[in-house]
Parts: structure tokens; sequence; C-alpha cells
């Protein structure tokens, strides 16, 4: 088993964009479970010191607009995504990368999702909204979309 890459200055992550989660029935317990259909993968290597707002510079580069940014911990489906608001969220980001390495016997690479901030970036709204959303009933479009409130 490996070590933490702790003292490592780079993260290989696994860049998805452009696409949209649409759900899938499986066969075996006709349940729903999650595909990503479309768009483009690249992989990119960051310093691991880089903090947030020149990170999301970065991966705004490959939408050509500002973006809103997931990332999927190891064995978990599409509908468990973490989303990265802020410098907590990424050092949270970097953590999770760590116990990948932990565990993987390939190069560890962490999955991230792109996803366009939507056109009304009006805050209150996207507040109001955030509060009222029930994460029972989450829906094919709330995969597909973030509302982004960096604080």
């Amino acid at each position: 088993m490996q070590h933490p890459p702790s003292n490592s200055k780079r993260v290989k992550l696994m860049i998805t964009y452009g696409g949209n989660i649409q759900p899938r029935l499986t066969s075996l317990h006709d349940h729903r479970r999650y595909s990503y259909i479309g768009g483009d993968n690249k992989i990119i290597t960051i310093h691991r010191d880089i903090n947030f707002s020149d990170f999301m510079a970065k991966l705004s580069t490959f939408m050509f607009s500002d973006v809103c940014l997931k990332y999927q911990l190891l064995g978990e489906d599409f509908d468990a995504l973490i989303p990265v608001y802020n410098e907590e969220d990424l050092n949270h980001m970097m953590f999770e990368y760590d116990h990948i390495c932990c565990f993987s016997r390939q190069p560890a690479r962490l999955r991230v999702f792109l996803f366009p901030v939507p056109i009304n970036k009006n805050k209150a709204s996207s507040d109001s909204l955030a509060s009222t959303i029930n994460l029972k009933k989450l829906s094919v479009d709330s995969l597909n979309t973030v509302a982004c409130s960096y604080f």
C-alpha cells in the first residue's frame, strides 16, 4: 500500500466537461444509476498548493466561461458528487486525492466534473433556491447544474 503523497507537489486530475449526467437502468437490480453522456475528458496536473481563485481560472479555460465544479469520491455514483465552492473545499478535495493514493495500485487521479455557471447569477435567488431543495427528490437536472455561491 502506498502512503499519501503529502510531500508531493503535483496532483493529477481527470477533468470531465461539456456532457450531461443521465439516468440508466441497471439490469441486475432495476434501480436507477447514472452515466455521464457526451462531453470531453482531459488529464491535467496542478500544483498541490494552488489557491482556489487560480484553480477556478484554470478550469474556466476548458469551457470558455465561468464554471462550477464537483468531484467524484472513490466508489461513488454521480448522485454523490462533492461541490467545491471555496478554499476549504479545495483542501478537502486534496485530502480525498491523498486517500485515493493510499488505496490505488495505479497512479492516482481524481475525477472532476465542470458545469457551466447558470446565466442568472443573482445570489439571493440561488440562496433561496438552495434552501428549498429537498435532497430526497434530487432530479437529473439538478445533477447537471450547480448553483455557485463562492464565499
